[in-house]
């Protein structure tokens, strides 16, 4: 099951909770066993606190009487404040520009990762004008228009913010999309929502890897509005593990 399905429904389902006008702010979530995608989920949503400005949930996804999930949500009153932000490089190709790399096309029979939701461009290496090692970015965005509330936005980002976020380690140790002799599952995933996005319209995510050890690695991403304005960051842990291969 794709990681950013259980987030996103999560998100949705904690949204639904909380008093109209509190916008989601943050989340932080646990892969806690793999999901069957044949199998129906369940979210229980259990209201932690309700205070003048802040609210908070857990959510547990529950699948076949395990607990597959878990997260924690924290809804805010829009208020006013100081704002500043890490602008984009200059000279980043456009969702346009010819060469850029195209993943994530649809594949018949793929039931992993729902490819026709969404597109994916990447941007190569020597095309991507920063300095920074490690440091990766692609184009974003849902293929068909999505229309619904601030929650549904943030919610749909968060379904796409688990796309492409491990693709620095992959790239790092020069491994493809779900390597045969390596477990890349997802660990844990944390989303902090800046603004709400409309995430029909592409969407730049800029992506690193600070570190990679002990089985796993650890990646962050920004996400960065066409106009320049960051949306969202997020960041994940991943197993990052050889697979014994099995006696024969």
């Amino acid at each position: 099951m794709y990681g950013g399905q259980l987030l996103s429904q999560a998100a949705f389902a904690a949204a639904h909770t909380v008093e109209s006008g509190r916008e989601m702010h943050s989340m932080h979530a646990h892969f806690l066993l793999p999901g069957d995608s044949s199998s129906e989920v369940e979210y229980h949503v259990v209201p932690l606190r309700d205070g003048g400005s802040f609210s908070s949930r857990r959510v547990d996804a529950v699948q076949l009487d395990r607990t597959i999930f878990s997260a924690m949500l924290s809804f805010q009153r829009p208020t006013d404040g100081l704002r500043h932000q890490l602008d984009l490089p200059s000279g980043v190709p456009g969702p346009d520009d010819p060469h850029l790399e195209r993943i994530f096309e649809p594949v018949e029979g793929d039931n992993l990762v729902a490819t026709d939701l969404f597109e994916v461009r990447m941007i190569s290496d020597g095309a991507w004008p920063s300095a920074v090692p490690m440091q990766n970015a692609g184009w974003v965005r849902l293929r068909e228009d999505l229309t619904g509330s601030d929650s549904v936005q943030r919610a749909a980002l968060a379904y796409l913010s688990d796309s492409i976020i491990q693709w620095p380690v992959l790239r790092e140790h020069e491994l493809s999309w779900w390597p045969e002799d390596m477990a890349t599952w997802s660990l844990d995933h944390a989303i902090w929502w800046h603004e709400t996005p409309r995430v029909s319209e592409w969407m730049l995510f800029v992506q690193e890897t600070p570190r990679g050890g002990d089985g796993r690695a650890m990646t962050t991403s920004r996400i960065y509005s066409a106009d320049g304005r960051i949306l969202a960051t997020c960041a994940q842990e991943m197993l990052l593990r050889a697979i014994r291969p099995t006696s024969q």
